[in-house]
């Protein structure tokens, strides 16, 4: 009875044993077999970072972009102010001092110039002299005419001069045309006004004027004496009016006097 309960028991931890081996197998089986449904979720978490990498090589240069557009001009910025004035500057060297030059004439007939004639330049120290001579002569020219063709004033033209007198009683004071006009003028032509002019003649003592063909004889204010109003006279006949050189003035005076003037003529 002892040995048939020993071998009972031990089989029966044998079966407990077996089931329970077949027990765990079937469950994960069943695992097994619901895992191909769904997946499981993984959680991953990231490490630390590793050491960094060597510095890979420089790569080519890329195609330049387009220019871009020229900005605004920026506004006017405000002047500066004035800097100091700076220091003066040293003074330079002396130069060194000039040379004279001495000049001696050559005669016509000398032989440094062919005869021509010139002047011989020589520089200080240096011990040799430099002729400049004359040119040759030149052929003669056609005679010419004096002063202004066929020696008369041009018509238009106005010639001005100055007169003065000085006595009592009667006194004349001439006038003469340094270029001769082209023909008398009448009495009527010829006027004597004061300094500041009158009538056709329209300028002044200090700036004598004439119309064409006519005399302005202008008399600066007379001192003592008191003359006339005065004529004007053709020397050679003595007949008012005026010749082609010139003319004479005629005033009377209450005691001794002196004066002046100017005068224009225009051709």
């Amino acid at each position: 009875m002892s040995r048939i309960y020993k071998q009972f028991s031990t089989t029966a931890l044998i079966l407990s044993i077996i089931a329970i081996v077949m027990a765990a197998t079937g469950v994960t089986h069943a695992a097994t077999r619901s895992g191909n449904t769904q997946k499981k979720k993984v959680t991953t978490k990231k490490g630390p970072p590793g050491p960094r990498g060597p510095k890979g090589p420089k790569g080519d240069q890329g195609v330049p972009g387009p220019v871009g557009p020229t900005g605004a001009t920026g506004a006017t910025g405000t002047a500066g102010l004035k800097g100091d004035t700076g220091a003066e500057g040293e003074q330079g060297p002396q130069g060194d001092p000039g040379k004279s030059v001495k000049v001696t004439p050559i005669e016509p007939g000398e032989p440094e110039c062919a005869g021509t004639g010139g002047l011989s330049v020589e520089e200080q120290g240096s011990g040799s002299a430099v002729p400049i001579c004359n040119g040759e002569k030149g052929p003669k020219g056609d005679e010419g005419e004096p002063w202004t063709p066929n020696g008369t004033l041009p018509p238009g033209a106005t010639e001005t001069g100055v007169w003065s007198f000085a006595g009592e009683t009667e006194v004349y004071a001439p006038i003469s045309f340094p270029i001769p006009l082209e023909k008398d003028i009448e009495q009527s032509n010829a006027h004597i006004v004061g300094e500041s002019g009158g009538g056709v003649c329209g300028g002044t003592l200090a700036k004598p004027t004439a119309p064409a063909g006519v005399l302005c004889v202008y008399m600066a204010s007379a001192r003592g004496g008191s003359p006339s109003a005065g004529e004007i006279y053709e020397p050679s006949n003595q007949s008012l009016g005026v010749s082609r050189s010139g003319a004479m003035l005629y005033f009377t005076l209450t005691g001794f006097g002196f004066g002046s003037g100017t005068f224009a003529v225009t051709g």
